[in-house]
């Protein structure tokens, strides 16, 4: 971030969304040497919650691996069911072996007729 685009800011004559925020304070930022690398970083943390956000500001990047993780009720790592849900009960018809009768046999391709004629 330039000095140039700091002073806008903080004169009000930024961006709508800090305008409408002020006073700001810079609190943490990244330099790139690339606008679009930039671009892309600056989408990810918006995305991020702001746990995540503060682990950032305050320097400790490497909370963010937890802090990444799902803690919902349905995240799978939190699942104790099992899978008996999804198995047929056990008393159901026992599966058969299948012999080569039981697979499809191939379609058997048509000539199709001879249209040539002789001259």
């Amino acid at each position: 971030m330039d000095d140039n685009t700091i002073v806008l800011d903080l004169n009000g004559k930024g961006t709508n969304y800090t305008k409408k925020r002020l006073p700001v304070q810079l609190v943490y930022y990244e330099e790139y040497p690339r606008i679009d690398e930039a671009f892309y970083r600056e989408k990810q943390v918006q995305g991020w919650g702001r746990k995540k956000k503060q682990a950032l500001i305050n320097g400790t990047p490497e909370l963010l691996p937890e802090l990444a993780k799902c803690k919902n009720k349905s995240s799978h790592e939190n699942y104790e069911g099992g899978f008996s849900s999804a198995q047929p009960p056990s008393d159901s018809v026992s599966a058969q072996p299948l012999s080569d009768n039981d697979f499809a046999q191939p379609l058997q391709s048509k000539k199709s007729p001879d249209t040539s004629y002789d001259t």
